[in-house]
């Protein structure tokens, strides 16, 4: 693969990464999705969950109940990650379009030069 190739490769998962921070953003500015998962999972059923877990009622329901509140803790990050990794992929999309650019003029440079020979 060539060094092209692997730049537009890059270009393109960078691309990828940066269309999802900005789906989830527009997600999180969502008022309904804002109520249901935000504050009604993240938040009210996190309080629950955790509330019940030391409840010698639900003794036997003890490892559902960490089982569900590691699944709120892993949604939560896979969305923070989500929009870390779309962050950084906005930032190297520049420098990925500008080393394009530089490999592209010097081959169109080093062309130019072999026909002129």
């Amino acid at each position: 693969m060539s060094d092209n190739q692997q730049i537009e490769n890059s270009i393109d998962q960078a691309r990828k990464m940066v269309e999802r921070k900005n789906q989830i953003e527009k997600l999180t500015s969502n008022r309904e999705f804002r109520k249901v998962i935000l504050d009604g999972y993240f938040v009210d059923e996190a309080s629950r969950l955790a509330g019940i877990s030391g409840d010698p009622l639900h003794a036997r329901e003890h490892e559902d109940i960490m089982l569900s509140l590691k699944a709120i803790s892993k949604l939560r990050l896979f969305l923070s990650n989500q929009i870390r990794m779309g962050q950084v992929a906005e930032a190297e999309l520049h420098e990925y379009n500008e080393a394009l650019d530089e490999m592209r003029a010097a081959e169109a440079e080093s062309t130019d030069d072999e026909a002129g020979e």
